[in-house]
C-alpha cells in the first residue's frame, strides 16, 4: 500500500508527540540512577527514531556517502551493550576480512541494524545467549546483521510480518511495544538504502542482515 507525503508527515508528526513521555522517563531515570529503566525507554525511542528515518528517506533525496560496514557495526554493537545485559545475552562482535566501502549513509544504516540487534535481543528467552553482531563476504556481496544460534524464522514468516505490520500503519500502533515494530522499521530503512531484511545462514548461525555492494572504485583507493 502506499502512502502520499502528506500523510507520511502527520505520522511523523503523531509519532514525534509520542516520544515525548519517553524522553521524559529517559531523563528521569538518569537522575534516579535507574540504568536499566533509562536504557529501555532509550531503545523505544531509537525505535521510534528509526521509523522516522525511514520515512524521511521516502519524502527526501537520500544523501550518498562512503561507508565502512565495520564501522557501522562496531556502533551497533556499542548501542546494544546496556539491552544484551538486561535481557542476560552474550553480545560479540565478528568482521570476518577487510570490505571496501560502500554506497550508503552511516545514520540510516547503524539506524536499522542496531534495530535488528533490539529486536533478536528482546527476542531472548534463555540467558546467556550468544547474539553475534556479523558482517562477511558473500559474492559480491557484503552480509551485515545480527546472528544466533536459537532464530526460528523464515524468509516467507518474517514477509508476512514486515507486511502485516505495514497494513496497521493507519492504525497507529504503539512503535514503542509492537513486537514486529523493530523489524518493520529496520525493513523501511534498508528497503531506502537498497537493500532489504533477510534471513540468512552462517556458520551454523541464523541471522536478520541486509546485504551491501562494496564500491569497486572506492576499494582501489
Amino acid at each position: 500500500m502506499s502512502y502520499s507525503p502528506n500523510e507520511d508527515q502527520l505520522l511523523i508528526n503523531i509519532v514525534e508527540h509520542l516520544k515525548l513521555p519517553l524522553t521524559n522517563i529517559s531523563l528521569k531515570s538518569e537522575i534516579a540512577n535507574l540504568i536499566d529503566i533509562k536504557s529501555l525507554a532509550d531503545n523505544s525511542i531509537r525505535l521510534i527514531d528509526g521509523f522516522i528515518l525511514g520515512l524521511n528517506l521516502a519524502q527526501n533525496e537520500l544523501n550518498l556517502e562512503p561507508v565502512s560496514v565495520s564501522e557501522v557495526l562496531s556502533d551497533a554493537a556499542h548501542n546494544l551493550t546496556k539491552t544484551a545485559r538486561i535481557y542476560n545475552c552474550n553480545l560479540s562482535l565478528r568482521i570476518e576480512g577487510k570490505f571496501a566501502p560502500v554506497m550508503s549513509s552511516k545514520t540510516e544504516m547503524e539506524s536499522a541494524l542496531t534495530l535488528i540487534g533490539q529486536t533478536v535481543i528482546e527476542s531472548n528467552l534463555d540467558k546467556n545467549k550468544e547474539v553475534i553482531i556479523n558482517a562477511y563476504k558473500s559474492g559480491n556481496k557484503i552480509i551485515a546483521g545480527v546472528f544466533t544460534s536459537d532464530l526460528k524464522i523464515t524468509n516467507d514468516s518474517l514477509r508476512k510480518a514486515i507486511i502485516s505490520a505495514g497494513l496497521v500503519r493507519q492504525g497507529l500502533p504503539d512503535f514503542s511495544h509492537s513486537p514486529v515494530a523493530g523489524i518493520y522499521a529496520a525493513d523501511l530503512l534498508l528497503t531506502r538504502l537498497t537493500s532489504k531484511l533477510q534471513v540468512f545462514h552462517h556458520n551454523n548461525l541464523a541471522g536478520l542482515a541486509g546485504n551491501f555492494i562494496p564500491s569497486q572504485q572506492l576499494s582501489l583507493i
